[in-house]
């Protein structure tokens, strides 16, 4: 905790974080509940400070082209699957050139995945490839802080998010680049929701939906501008940012499309999201069983 306070966190943030977690060691609840808080309050003075302070990006490879489209990649515990979402999207056909944004949301893996870009480097239609390493794990919503910066708030700019354990085709910019449109989301990853999170159809391409996942997505910068985009979002939830995103979105009235192009999974054993699995139904629940502000 100081050592995140010193180096990233203002003063006045750590001072808030500090004395509720004095109130929670005087009140002598269990442990592992001041853990979970103190850790919930730790990701929420993190997320504070980087969305009022743009991240630090370090150039690794290539060269910074203003035309560029970022793409941006959050990376924590698959270093190994790396190489190969660099050559996928090295590979694209009638692409414009990419600027390659990795948030590192795990410092202990920096080396592995500062290896493997280098071992690549800038090629095909990647551009540029720029490296943020973060000390507080924020997990996906830093997709979201890293678009905060992009763009200013009226302007619209296409991004797109990618996970590590996607492996996609060569035409998958292009086909996200088809799809979009301003006061969009749009992705591979996406369904109507019938009654519930895991009650859901599958879509064709194009359809509008009620959920698009971050992976595999293109979206406007505009969301994140959004008043309370960040700090309505509940700490509890903070590593749902797809479902955040998909709601804020979608209450904004803005389109939520199906996109189809080839894709496959990698890795599924390691995936978070069997973690996550039961509180995603409860966030969708806690989303639309009463209007949110």
């Amino acid at each position: 905790m100081r050592e995140l306070a010193r180096r990233t966190v203002p003063l006045r943030v750590r001072a808030g974080v500090m004395r509720a977690v004095r109130r929670l060691r005087a009140a002598g609840g269990p442990r592992t509940v001041l853990v979970t808080a103190g850790r919930r309050l730790r990701w929420r003075a993190a997320l504070t400070h980087r969305v009022l302070v743009a991240p630090r990006w370090r150039l690794v490879a290539g060269e910074r082209d203003p035309a560029a489209l970022p793409v941006v990649m959050c990376l924590w515990n698959r270093p190994h699957l790396l190489a190969r979402t660099l050559a996928d999207l090295a590979a694209q056909r009638d692409a414009p050139p990419l600027r390659l944004l990795l948030w590192s949301n795990r410092p202990e893996n920096d080396a592995a995945f500062l290896s493997a870009v280098r071992a690549h480097g800038a090629s095909g239609a990647i551009a540029s490839v720029e490296f943020h390493s973060s000390r507080v794990n924020l997990g996906g919503i830093a997709r979201f802080v890293v678009a905060r910066h992009l763009a200013p708030a009226k302007e619209s700019q296409p991004f797109v998010m990618i996970d590590d354990d996607e492996a996609v085709s060569a035409d998958f910019i292009r086909h996200l680049l088809d799809a979009y449109q301003p006061h969009g989301l749009a992705g591979l990853w996406a369904f109507e929701v019938v009654a519930g999170y895991w009650d859901r159809r599958e879509l064709a391409a194009g359809a509008e939906a009620d959920y698009v996942g971050t992976g595999g997505s293109i979206c406007d910068t505009r969301l994140v501008h959004q008043r309370g985009f960040f700090s309505r979002l509940p700490a509890r939830f903070g590593f749902l940012e797809d479902i955040w995103a998909s709601a804020q979105a979608k209450r904004a009235g803005w389109h939520l499309t199906k996109v189809v192009t080839p894709f496959e999974f990698l890795s599924e054993d390691d995936n978070q999201y069997h973690a996550l699995r039961d509180l995603k139904t409860v966030f969708w629940d806690w989303l639309y069983s009463a209007p949110r502000g």
